[in-house]
């Protein structure tokens, strides 16, 4: 579901975050050594840069809210972030390869997933991983349409990207399960 550049500007101005379970922090960090590089999709205010710098991880972070960037920075993230829109990241090419790249919670807003999941590929390193945490749902009905996707319909659009996609964690909560996948 595409959200206009605005939604976010104000989400954040209301200092709305998505944080990450133990976990999911275990998953996303599991092979990373200091100096590896990470690129975060949808970094909004820095949760994941944040952790990156505590464990000298190298991290790049895009999001398409400045508001959420200047969150991030007011709060002493000294880790690169870019503004885009992550559904025109086919015009954006970055200098680097990643180790891990991480979509957390921005899946469901992505317009042509294929096509930025296909980008995302290119920029891995030949051993990395591409981390999505998701909300997702099992039944037919979607309990949320504006976050949540299918877990049927994020197997196969996973799949025909990557050569690998192993569902590692699935957590409940208040408003819904979040899965976690890795993928290679």
């Amino acid at each position: 579901m595409e959200r206009p550049k605005i939604f976010w500007e104000e989400m954040y101005v209301e200092k709305q975050s998505f944080y990450l379970s133990e976990q999911q922090i275990n998953i996303v960090f599991l092979g990373l050594e200091p100096s590896d590089m990470l690129l975060d999709l949808g970094s909004g205010t820095g949760n994941i840069l944040r952790l990156c710098e505590e464990r000298s991880v190298v991290a790049v972070g895009i999001d398409i809210s400045g508001t959420a960037i200047k969150v991030a920075i007011d709060s002493g993230i000294k880790s690169k972030q870019i503004v885009h829109d992550l559904n025109n990241v086919s015009n954006l090419e970055l200098d680097t390869k990643f180790k891990k790249i991480i979509l957390n919670k921005s899946l469901a807003f992505l317009i042509d997933k294929k096509m930025i999941l296909s980008w995302v590929k290119k920029h891995m390193t030949e051993s990395g991983e591409v981390v999505i945490i998701t909300p997702i749902d099992t039944s037919e009905k979607v309990w949320n349409k504006s976050i949540s996707i299918l877990d049927a319909d994020v197997k196969k659009i996973l799949s025909d990207v990557f050569n690998s996609v192993e569902l590692k964690n699935i957590e409940s909560g208040t408003s819904g399960d979040v899965a976690t996948y890795v993928c290679r």
